[in-house]
């Protein structure tokens, strides 16, 4: 199983600990995670969370692929009506390829109205949304993989649309909680990402046995149990599932359970970052277990 990072670029209610975006600090948080032995590191596409500082997560991904040289770079994930999606294909190429092929792009189709209309952008019922994925997801795949593409959509058109340089190691995931994103998932992606509650992660992951699977979700993990209910307490005060925490010993029992159950990786938000206790706990006694 892969262990990875989801790295904070915007203040977030669920992560008490902090109160301000420092570059340089989860920058640095990275570069050490790569040390550490986590595979790869997740950022959010996100324009307005709140009043606080909210970095553009592309740009963030650039800095990253030049700067590291090791982990994995994920996009979880590119609202998808945000950008034109040929745009976006050609933007994930070139990080791909300043990267040497450790960028792997993550769609999705978006659920913050309030930044929607903050920018500017029409906010479409769900399903119109999905449509919109799936087109997006058939689109960039035909940008990657062809050489001059016309493209007749429902939503998007192409007239002689070319990528180059190709992403040197294309890889896409498809990212949400419902059922219909998950058959997407399995007919366009290399990977479904769920982000939601650890049991029904449980549940649903062996129902995609053709595409890699993969979790996103809040963690906490710590031999003081006093500090994971003052963590989990202000994090997520009233959703005791959506998390998952506990000692060394209990994450491993937890990670070899989503193993079991067919999840390929895990992108853990560590609720008391930038504290680094949990982060030092999973370097020093569970990455080393698991790899």
């Amino acid at each position: 199983m892969e262990i990875g990072l989801f790295l904070p670029i915007m203040l977030e209610k669920s992560l008490p600990n902090l109160d301000r975006i420092d570059w340089e600090r989860e920058r640095q948080t990275v570069l050490e995670s790569e040390e550490y032995g986590f595979e790869s590191v997740g950022v959010s596409d996100h324009l307005q969370m709140g009043e606080g500082m909210n970095l553009e997560h592309f740009s963030v991904l650039s800095s990253l692929a030049e700067a590291s040289e090791r982990i994995k770079l994920v996009s979880l994930v590119v609202c998808v009506p945000f950008r034109n999606p040929a745009l976006v294909a050609k933007s994930a190429a070139t990080i791909d390829v300043i990267s040497e092929g450790r960028f792997q792009l993550g769609i999705g189709a978006g659920w913050y109205r309030p930044e929607f209309e903050a920018y500017g952008y029409g906010f479409e019922d769900a399903e119109v949304r999905v449509d919109r994925l799936a087109e997006a997801a058939r689109l960039i795949r035909k940008v990657w993989g062809e050489g001059e593409v016309d493209f007749d959509g429902e939503f998007y058109h192409l007239n002689g649309c070319m990528c180059q340089p190709k992403p040197a190691d294309p890889y896409l995931i498809i990212g949400g909680n419902t059922k219909r994103i998950q058959r997407l998932a399995e007919r366009h992606a290399d990977e479904w990402n769920f982000y939601g509650g650890y049991s029904e992660m449980l549940e649903r992951a062996p129902e995609s046995e053709d595409v890699r699977v993969s979790w996103f979700g809040p963690a906490v993990v710590s031999r003081d149990e006093e500090y994971m209910k003052k963590i989990t307490n202000e994090a997520y005060p009233d959703r005791p599932s959506r998390y998952i925490k506990g000692t060394p010993e209990e994450f491993l029992e937890k990670l070899e359970k989503m193993e079991d159950r067919g999840v390929d990786r895990v992108l853990f938000r560590l609720l008391d970052y930038p504290q680094k206790d949990s982060l030092h706990i999973l370097r020093d006694e569970v990455i080393p277990e698991i790899c």
